[in-house]
């Protein structure tokens, strides 16, 4: 039976640098991979752009974006878009993975969509197994930070907590492991063992023979991000982070009733966060529309000044028109007085 990796985790989590770990190890990875972004990943993203393109129209369908932590209804995968979708994610596995003996796939996006492509698998017969990539989701909240300065950090954690616990929801059942993305920089032969134990596997290539190449590839990761500061936390949203992610990196890792647990507390944050987002979207088109209503009455009084303005300057005219009238009338009657005095003179002579 063919396996199958899939590797799950939050963006700026190490899912690059544990992808091209397993890539070296000869897992294959597909045509037309994701460029490297000398800013964001210099050292590669290591994801097929067929796998997100497609995952991307899978968060359009719902009006959401890869970038939202709202959660994706509960049956996306049963609905008949969704379905069409995993028809191309089984398409693209067929195509592109037929030959392969070690195939790979990795998006961070994965996390939130990985139902439809673990279905699309297992449609195949292949066997699907899981690595997910964790970090302190304060370091990711700084790097996302880093990356898009608008970003609130209340909003990245949230982020973050909606990739992992879906990730861990979505891939339960499957022979998976968690690696700490601390701990592949640090000791990369021990997660490769952990992977080989955990998912029965052996890889075509040994350790032996690629470890000078993962070290040095290892070597060039870039972990400029500090834990961010979170300040008061007044929804604890930094401590229900930071205890998912100390659950997700226990061994073993704990029972599904906790990460229920966690999930549930997730989801009652969102669901107040989003609340207060409500009446600050409601106070700000209150105050839009005031602003609307005010502008509306000072184009009025404008109006009406321009109004008041032409009236007076077009009684001025007349005013003036009206003295010039009475000039010239005197100025008549003056010359018609004149003439009348030449002419009463010559009949008295």
């Amino acid at each position: 039976m063919k396996t199958c990796i899939f590797v799950l985790g939050m963006h700026r989590s190490g899912t690059s640098a544990l992808t091209r770990t397993l890539n070296l190890l000869g897992a294959e990875l597909g045509p037309e991979l994701k460029q490297a972004d000398a800013i964001d990943n210099p050292t590669g993203y290591w994801e097929a752009e067929r796998v997100v393109e497609l995952n991307d129209q899978l968060f359009a369908h719902f009006d959401s974006h890869y970038m939202e932590y709202l959660p994706l209804p509960g049956d996306f995968q049963d609905q008949r878009p969704v379905q069409l979708m995993a028809e191309q994610a089984l398409k693209y596995l067929v195509n592109t993975f037929s030959g392969a003996s070690l195939p790979a796939l990795k998006d961070p996006r994965l996390s939130r969509t990985f139902p439809v492509w673990r279905h699309a698998a297992e449609r195949l017969g292949w066997r699907a197994v899981a690595a997910l990539s964790v970090r302190d989701p304060r370091q990711v909240a700084d790097s996302l930070m880093r990356r898009d300065r608008s970003y609130a950090v209340e909003d990245a954690l949230l982020l973050w907590l909606a990739y992992m616990l879906d990730a861990e929801r979505y891939s339960r059942g499957l022979p998976r492991a968690t690696i700490s993305y601390d701990d592949l920089l640090a000791d990369p032969a021990a997660v490769v063992s952990t992977l080989a134990t955990t998912w029965d596997l052996g890889f075509p290539q040994s350790w032996a023979d690629v470890e000078a190449d993962v070290r040095g590839f290892l070597q060039l990761e870039l972990r400029r991000s500090q834990p961010v500061d979170t300040g008061a936390d007044p929804l604890s949203i930094a401590a229900l982070a930071d205890e998912t992610a100390a659950a997700l990196v226990r061994r073993p890792l704990p029972d599904a009733a906790i990460f229920d647990a966690l999930y549930t507390r997730f989801r009652m944050l969102t669901d107040a966060t989003e609340a207060v987002r409500r009446r600050d979207r409601q106070a700000n088109l209150r105050l839009k529309a005031d602003n609307v209503e005010l502008a509306a009455i000072s184009e009025k009084r404008r109006h009406e000044q321009q109004e008041i303005t032409r009236i007076a300057d077009e009684r001025l005219n007349q005013v003036r028109a009206l003295g010039i009238g009475i000039e010239e009338r005197e100025q008549r009657i003056g010359e018609l007085g004149r003439t009348i005095r030449y002419l009463e003179t010559l009949v008295g002579s």
